[in-house]
């Protein structure tokens, strides 16, 4: 593995480390958590290799279901009118 890989992989962490920060604090809706999921991967996709496409998208599949379901359970509804 490469530096710049590397590099990108901490960043993809930090990020998912972030979300669920963010999540458990009901900050995030689960429509916001499958936005910030389909963003990733376009950008993956268009932008990245595919050997790092695949990498992140197969982080991504393991960490999203959880942060979303916490999200279903801790989203306070915080400036929307529906959070569903």
């Amino acid at each position: 593995m490469n530096d710049s890989i590397a590099v990108g992989l901490a960043a993809l962490n930090g990020t998912l480390h972030l979300l669920r920060i963010q999540v458990n604090r009901g900050f995030v809706s689960p429509n916001e958590v499958d936005t910030i999921y389909s963003s990733i991967v376009e950008t993956m996709e268009t932008m990245a290799s595919p050997e790092m496409t695949a990498i992140v998208t197969a982080q991504l599949d393991q960490a999203i279901p959880e942060i979303r379901k916490f999200a279903e359970q801790r989203w306070v509804g915080r400036g929307k009118t529906n959070p569903a």
